[in-house]
C-alpha cells in the first residue's frame, strides 16, 4: 500500500564562511543549521538542499502502498512528504511560527540523507519546554538504525507517467520497498497521487489516490487541521484493487523542537490518523499514526510511524522513525 514518506532531502553546498556565533537552534543562525557544537553553519550558495519533502509525504503514500506491500496499512515515514531547500540563501528561517509555501521547496533532484530505524521504543510526547511547546529528541540510536541516501526524481520516463497527469515528481516510499510514490506540489498544499512499482510487467503495481491525499497545506500554522478521503484505484501485484477508501486526518497539534543527528530545529508537529475502509472485508479493514515535523526553509526533517492499529494518540512503540542525518 501507499506508505508515508517524507524525506527532508538536503544537498547542502557549504562554503567557507568563518565559524558563527554560539547558536541553540537552526532559527538562530542566517543559514538555518546548528550544528551539534552549538556554531552556525555556512551558508550554502546554490540551494540544492533537499529538505523535507524530497521524499513525499508522510499522509499520503500510507495506504496505496501498503496493498502492494503485503496488506501493511501505511508503510513508510516521510520518504516522500516534504523535500525543501534548507540552507539555501534562497530561503532564511524567521521562526514566525508559520511555515510558507516559498519555506517549503519541492520537486525532482533534491536528496539528503535519514536515519531510518526499524520497529523499536520510542516516546511521541516528548519533554515539556518552559513555553509551554514540546522538545523531541531523535539523536538517540534506535533498532535497526541505518543511514540512507534519499532523493526525488522526475516523472519523465517513467513507465507509469500518462496514469498520473500533473505530477511534479517521484520518490522511493522506502522501509523495505522498491515501490515510488509520486507527489503533486501546488501553491496550497503538497499531495500524494499514488504509488508504483519501479517497473512494469505481469506482477507490477500502479495505485492512484482520487482525489489526491494532502501531505501538507500552506501556508502551515499551529492549530491547522484537513482530511482527505481518498478511493485507492489501480492494480497491487497485477491484482485489480477497487472500492477501498483511505481516510487521513491531519491536525498541526504541537510546536516546539526536534534534535536531530544533523541539527536542532523548531518544528511545527503534523499529526496524521489513516483510515482504511475494505468493502464486503472488515478484516482487512487497518489504520496508523503518524507525527511529521515541519521546519521552515528544510521542511520535514523526522517522521514517525506508529504500528497497524494504534489506538493512543501519543504512542511508545514505533513502527519506523525517521530523522534527517549528516
Amino acid at each position: 500500500m501507499l506508505r508515508l514518506v517524507l524525506p527532508c532531502l538536503l544537498a547542502m553546498s557549504c562554503g567557507t564562511n568563518p565559524p558563527g556565533p554560539d547558536c541553540r537552534v537552526g532559527a538562530d543562525c542566517a543559514s538555518g543549521v546548528c550544528t551539534r557544537e552549538g556554531k552556525c553553519g555556512a551558508v550554502s550558495t546554490d540551494g540544492g538542499t533537499a529538505g523535507g519533502t524530497a521524499g513525499g509525504g508522510s499522509a499520503g503514500g500510507a495506504s496505496a502502498g501498503g496493498m502492494s506491500g503485503g496488506g501493511q496499512a501505511g508503510g513508510g515515514s516521510t520518504a516522500g512528504g516534504s523535500a525543501t531547500g534548507g540552507g539555501s540563501v534562497s530561503c532564511l528561517p524567521n521562526n514566525d511560527g508559520t511555515i510558507t509555501r516559498a519555506e517549503v521547496i519541492t520537486g525532482p533532484g533534491l536528496r539528503a540523507t535519514y536515519r531510518i530505524s526499524g520497529q523499536a521504543p520510542f516516546d511521541t510526547s516528548g519533554i515539556g519546554l518552559p513555553d509551554g511547546g514540546r522538545s523531541w529528541d531523535f539523536t538517540q540510536m534506535l533498532t535497526g538504525d541505518m543511514n540512507t541516501l534519499v532523493e526525488t526524481q522526475p516523472i519523465q520516463g517513467k513507465w507509469f507517467e500518462s496514469t498520473y497527469p500533473g505530477a511534479s515528481y517521484v520518490a522511493p516510499l522506502g522501509q523495505g520497498t522498491d515501490f515510488i510514490a509520486v507527489f503533486n506540489s501546488t501553491a496550497d498544499g503538497l499531495f500524494l497521487m499514488g504509488t508504483a512499482s519501479p517497473a512494469d510487467g505481469t506482477f507490477s503495481t500502479k495505485l492512484t489516490y482520487t482525489p489526491p491525499v494532502k501531505v501538507l497545506q500552506f501556508p502551515l500554522r499551529a492549530g491547522d487541521t484537513w482530511t482527505t478521503a481518498a478511493a485507492v484505484g489501480g492494480t497491487a501485484s497485477g491484482v485489480p484493487i477497487s472500492g477501498t477508501t483511505d481516510t487521513f486526518t491531519s491536525t498541526v497539534d504541537r510546536a516546539g523542537e526536534a534534535n536531530t543527528p544533523y541539527s536542532r530545529f523548531p518544528v511545527l508537529r503534523v499529526r496524521t490518523t489513516m483510515e482504511r475502509t475494505v468493502p464486503f472485508n472488515p478484516f482487512a479493514n487497518t489504520s496508523f499514526r503518524q507525527f511529521q515535523y515541519v521546519t521552515e526553509c528544510f521542511g520535514t526533517i523526522a517522521v514517525i510511524r506508529s504500528v497497524d492499529k494504534e489506538t493512543s494518540t501519543e504512542f511508545m512503540t514505533a513502527k519506523e522513525v525517521r530523522r534527517l542525518s549528516l
